[in-house]
Formats: structure tokens, C-alpha cells, sequence
């Protein structure tokens, strides 16, 4: 989480928004089930519905995400946070 925030600070972040093959990362955020820097990159200005990547919606993501390994209440606490932030 410390990571992300320093990246974000120094604006490294910015070109990434488009992202690779999952998408953005809030796509990959998503995907790989990471709540805290879901919501970090949500109220950095990273859109809860730009379409991107083999998923499209970081909704879509989360939902192809949600691995055992991850724990299904980060899964689901990651759907929370996009659903309450209107994504589609």
C-alpha cells in the first residue's frame, strides 16, 4: 500500500491508466483483490467504469478475480466498493 501511494504521489501512476492486458490499475486492483488500493485509486480520480482491458469494467475484473487464494471477503469487499462507487 505504501508502494502505490509513493507511485501515485510522484504521478508514475499516470501512464498507466490505460493499462495492459487486464486494464487499468484499478482493473488490476480489482482483479487481484486488493480493497485498500481499490479505494485509494478510486478517490485518486481512476474511473469505476472505464472500459479497458480483456474485462472491460473493473467490475468485470473483480468478478474474473475472485480466486480462493484471495480470500472471498476481499473479493467481495472489492465488488462492494465498485458497486457503492456506481460502477457498472
Amino acid at each position: 500500500m505504501e508502494c502505490v501511494t509513493h507511485i501515485l504521489e510522484a504521478k508514475h501512476l499516470k501512464r498507466y491508466r490505460g493499462g495492459g492486458p487486464i486494464g487499468s490499475a484499478l482493473h488490476e486492483a480489482a482483479y487481484h483483490s486488493h480493497p485498500k488500493i481499490v479505494e485509494l485509486l478510486l478517490k485518486r480520480g481512476f474511473s469505476a467504469n472505464k472500459k479497458a482491458g480483456i474485462y472491460h469494467s473493473p467490475l468485470q475484473a473483480a468478478a474474473a478475480g475472485c480466486h480462493p487464494y484471495a480470500g472471498e471477503d476481499l473479493s467481495v469487499r472489492v465488488i462492494e466498493i465498485l458497486v457503492t462507487s456506481r460502477a457498472d
